[in-house]
């Protein structure tokens, strides 16, 4: 089994009772989008995998009692280190993965790890579109205009 592969199973229950538009409809999304952009750029497709499922895990953590959540990077990424090291993953990749996470919501990043590039373009790229428009809308203002279960299927459609 593939490292994605691996931490995918890890990762996706702990998506279980996340809203949508951070949960893993979100995460499907994202790789998706990775998918192509990576085999237009030639970046690590596993990597940047491995990044897209942790980069949310610590959202609405135990730990996080902020409402807005500004501060899930940093959660995401205690939670990612725990993951990687019980999976053995080596110092180089575990690194690559954990700097992605780490500044994934950052507005700017000038920094040279083609991961964490390809992780801020493709969960932006998520905030585009009608889907995006609605996850914008549900994460700051906290209402959906759209039954989620509509929402969700959309995306299976796409």
């Amino acid at each position: 089994m593939n490292l994605d592969e691996r931490i995918r199973e890890i990762a996706k229950d702990r998506y279980n009772g996340k809203d949508w538009s951070h949960g893993w409809p979100h995460v499907e999304h994202m790789i998706n989008n990775a998918e192509i952009l990576a085999s237009l750029t030639g970046v690590d497709l596993e990597l940047t995998k491995s990044a897209i499922y942790l980069h949310d895990i610590g959202r609405g953590s135990d730990d996080d009692l902020n409402e807005d959540d500004k501060n899930h990077a940093s959660y995401s990424v205690n939670a990612a280190i725990r993951i990687l090291n019980r999976i053995g993953v080596s110092n180089y990749q575990r690194d690559l993965i954990i700097e992605a996470v780490e500044i994934h919501s950052d507005k700017e990043y000038n920094g040279s790890n083609p991961i964490a590039l390809l992780l801020q373009d493709v969960d932006k790229l998520d905030a585009m579109g009608y889907w995006g428009f609605l996850r914008v809308i549900n994460h700051h203002i906290k209402k959906d205009f759209v039954p989620t279960e509509s929402i969700i299927n959309s995306i299976d459609k796409e």
